[in-house]
């Protein structure tokens, strides 16, 4: 089952093949969802025993989670650096030493705009797509809906036939994808006027008349 947000440029085919030939790895699998610049964007999703990222812990309403101002504080910089280490280990650049890009990383969520679920993982359960708290209330965000749903599945299903194995949740730096702007025709002036579009969109979206000039 693949599951992917409507509001994204467009992503590599050749990420999603890598993706499906490492189907042994993973029961799911999480894209390196980037924006224009290349900077990793989903890091509310992302989620590792060392990665916190839910703003909610800092923001305005903190007294709602039961929390002091100098809770707020504490999180705020808990988020800022599970932000930043979400960043780095989605990066690229990360190269081993052979050349050969990062193999996916383990993690408890994630999602990136796209990710593989496979429905023995998925459809077999009661989990579903919730941010909200429980309850008939719902008065306030509790966390991410994917790290919600992930939790779920983690807790109702040993992602395989083997019992004793817990579910694998991975994302993939190789498996791109990025996001843009509200409409294709603002992407095509952006990089008519020195964006920096990849040129895999580029060529997906634009025409060649439209494509910016060749340095």
């Amino acid at each position: 089952m693949i599951v992917v947000d409507l509001d994204v440029v467009g992503w590599s085919q050749v990420g999603v093949r890598d993706g499906f030939g490492r189907s042994d790895e993973w029961d799911v699998l999480c894209a390196n969802g980037i924006l224009l610049h290349g900077l990793y964007r989903d890091t509310y999703a992302f989620r590792t025993e060392a990665v916190f990222t839910n703003h909610h812990f800092a923001g305005d309403d903190f007294a709602e989670y039961n929390l002091t101002a100098a809770d707020r504080t504490h999180y705020a910089s808990v988020v800022k650096t599970g932000k930043q280490e979400a960043t780095r280990l989605m990066d690229t650049r990360r190269a081993t030493v052979s050349g050969a890009l990062p193999k996916p990383v383990a993690v408890q969520s994630c999602f990136g705009g796209l990710a593989l679920y496979k429905s023995s993982s998925s459809l077999d359960t009661s989990c579903e797509y919730t941010h909200r708290s429980p309850g008939e209330e719902k008065r306030f965000m509790l966390d991410c809906e994917h790290v919600l749903f992930h939790q779920c599945l983690r807790e109702q299903t040993t992602g395989g036939t083997e019992a004793s194995r817990p579910l694998r949740v991975m994302a993939s730096p190789h498996m791109k994808l990025w996001y843009g702007h509200s409409t294709v025709e603002e992407i095509k002036w952006r990089s008519v006027f020195g964006g920096v579009l990849p040129k895999p969109v580029l060529d997906h979206f634009l025409p060649p008349s439209a494509r910016p000039a060749a340095h």
